[in-house]
């Protein structure tokens, strides 16, 4: 089934045309539904609450004249903290509406981190939910939380104006409710669509060199309309994702997106709930839906029936774990794997079973998407660029392509095969060593859920020493895991080149991203550091 089809996938890909839809002009799209569909439901949460087409253009309508008689200004700066959901998404349509610039901050980063970034923006409004004000800001709220390692910035403390979504709790800050905003008599008519509206995203990174991704309306339009169109969304289509980036094309076709939260995953709940949604179109990144897959062949389930395609995006899907989840899947449904980044999103895509076919030495992340161009650098890094391409770092100026820090090749059929993270390259004697291939290899060893390849220097060697982290999947002893990942590296039964051979494996849990959900390199190495010590 050509479901999804990046340019020269499967020879029937047309190209992006040059006049793509600015975001402006796509929530006026969105909110278009309302004529076309007003009783069928835009967009539902898992709590089971939903709104139609026809409230969804109420409400924002009514917030945006609330927001306008409040004063809020065309170009300032909105922090906003709100997680996928009704309420978020009936602002954010608001903000693009009155042209504010939207930055979207997760306070899960810390404390400093993000007294680091609040810096660069200085932002003149806030809006977050009632819990996060109190949480980041009561005192016994701030203990409770610091004793399990978490210290949220104090949102309240911010001099700006404040949006609550929620009741009015302990905490917080002088504040207009989400309520007093959908309730706004409409005396303001709406501006009409915005010119030069920003969504500013922070990378992940430390306090010393703050990162803010600026998107203008038609870089995100260019998003919106490639993943809508390649996706073939339609108004039958049920979207079972919380990325906005999803939400957003689902509601241009008028299909109906049912956001599943930022939670942890858990695998019975998600396989029920996309089974009654009805999803037809689902997204996770690999390490949520590893555990899907656990759950549903343990109980010898697939996923469901229903589902025409489930994306897979944010970290590598290597060989073992797709194996695995094609074993769960109905023949009728396509996965496929897209490789994005916060700066272009989408760049390329793959399809599961072209993937599994093909013994790649690397990550094989498919076909650029119509009108993507890739340049591959002297030294091997990728570098991106096309009409959804990012306008460039705050307070950095604009650019015209972008360095992915990652190290690329383009194979015979003009596929990107991903080598490594030029950073994450670990020199040991004369030898490069990418930790991503040697990790694609030794994730496909039965037993193994997860492996990170760290390097640290050896004073008695006077060289990098290699250490492979090894997650075990349920059930399996770990002496005996390593036994067998050290017999199949020595004994030649995988890829790994000899200068890649760890000197030294470990298992234990491998920490994850709060936000990426990817592995955390950092805090990996960290527990290394203290064991080795």
């Amino acid at each position: 089934m050509c479901c999804f089809r990046p340019i020269g996938a499967f020879g029937c890909a047309g190209r992006l045309r040059d006049a793509v839809l600015t975001l402006p002009a796509i929530v006026e799209e969105i909110l278009g539904q309302a004529s076309r569909r007003p009783q069928a439901v835009a967009l539902e949460e898992v709590s089971g609450r939903r709104i139609t087409y026809e409230r969804l253009a109420h409400d924002v309508d009514a917030v945006t004249s609330g927001l306008v008689q409040r004063a809020l200004r065309p170009g300032e700066s909105v922090l906003f903290t709100i997680p996928p959901s009704i309420a978020s998404i009936t602002l954010i349509l608001a903000l693009v509406r009155v042209g504010a610039t939207i930055v979207a901050a997760d306070p899960r980063m810390g404390a400093a981190v993000f007294a680091s970034r609040l810096n660069l923006v200085r932002p003149a409004w806030v809006m977050a939910e009632s819990r996060v004000y109190t949480a980041s800001s009561h005192p016994i709220a701030r203990a409770l939380l610091r004793v399990r390692g978490l210290e949220l910035p104090d949102l309240a403390a911010i001099k700006a104006r404040h949006v609550r979504v929620g009741p009015r709790l302990p905490g917080v800050p002088a504040s207009v409710s989400l309520r007093e905003l959908r309730s706004t008599h409409l005396s303001v008519q709406p501006h009409a669509p915005a010119t030069d509206v920003r969504i500013v995203v922070f990378t992940s990174g430390t306090t010393a060199a703050p990162k803010a991704v600026v998107h203008d309306e038609r870089s995100i339009g260019a998003s919106m309309e490639l993943l809508r169109d390649q996706l073939q969304l339609t108004a039958g289509d049920v979207v079972f994702s919380s990325e906005l980036y999803l939400n957003v094309p689902a509601l241009m076709a008028g299909a109906r997106s049912v956001m599943t939260g930022f939670a942890r995953v858990d695998p019975r709940r998600w396989l029920r709930q996309a089974r009654t949604s009805g999803a037809t179109v689902a997204f996770a990144v690999p390490s949520d839906m590893v555990r899907i897959v656990e759950s549903a062949g343990g109980e010898g389930e697939k996923l469901p029936r229903g589902l025409r395609l489930v994306l897979l995006g944010s970290a590598p899907a290597h060989r073992q774990f797709l194996e695995r989840l094609r074993a769960v899947v109905e023949p009728s449904t396509a996965v496929w794997s897209v490789y994005a980044m916060t700066e272009m999103l989408p760049v390329s895509a793959i399809a599961m079973n072209e993937k599994l076919a093909t013994d790649a030495s690397g990550d094989l992340v498919g076909h650029p998407f119509p009108g993507v161009r890739l340049r591959v650098a002297g030294d091997g890094e990728l570098f991106v660029s096309g009409p959804n391409l990012f306008r460039g770092y705050m307070s950095e100026g604009d650019v015209n392509e972008h360095a992915t820090g990652d190290l690329a090749a383009l194979d015979g059929q003009g596929r990107v095969v991903i080598l490594g993270r030029k950073k994450q390259m670990i020199i040991r004697g004369r030898d490069n060593i990418y930790p991503s291939l040697v990790e694609s290899v030794v994730d496909s060893i039965p037993g193994v859920r997860r492996s990170c390849l760290c390097g640290y220097y050896d004073e008695a060697r006077a060289d990098e020493r290699l250490v492979l982290v090894l997650e075990p999947a349920a059930g399996e002893d770990p002496a005996g895991l390593v036994r067998r990942v050290r017999s199949a590296i020595v004994a030649g039964a995988t890829r790994i080149d000899a200068n890649a051979f760890p000197d030294d494996i470990v298992v234990m849990q491998l920490p994850m991203d709060a936000r990426s959900r990817k592995t955390d390199r950092a805090a990996v190495s960290h527990r290394l550091a203290q064991m080795i010590t």
